[in-house]
């Protein structure tokens, strides 16, 4: 399903780009927008370490200033993250006045 939504994590829905991997738009089945990110394997020499202990701390975020995580798939070699899709850009967009 991530696949349909995103084109095949294809440029067009590309939103971001950063060390742990890519971050692509879609719009979920229920109408809500997402951010979905999905980790390079290769930037790391222990990746499902690191994506366990990504999702282990973004699961426990509970905060009106985080966005929320939705889901996550760790099936064959995709290691993705589901998050709900923050509307004035990324931290570092708000940070440094970019949006």
């Amino acid at each position: 399903e991530l696949n349909r939504l995103t084109s095949n994590f294809g440029t067009k829905a590309l939103i971001g780009e950063g060390s742990y991997g890519r971050v692509f738009y879609a719009k979920l089945s229920d109408g809500q927008p997402a951010a979905i990110k999905k980790l390079d394997s290769s930037s790391s020499p222990e990746p499902d370490n690191d994506f366990t202990a990504q999702l282990s701390t973004v699961s426990r975020l509970k905060n009106e200033h985080f966005v929320g995580l939705l889901g996550y798939c760790l099936e064959s070699d995709n290691r993705i993250l589901v998050y709900e899709f923050a509307t004035m850009g990324s931290l570092h967009d708000v940070l440094h006045g970019t949006r």
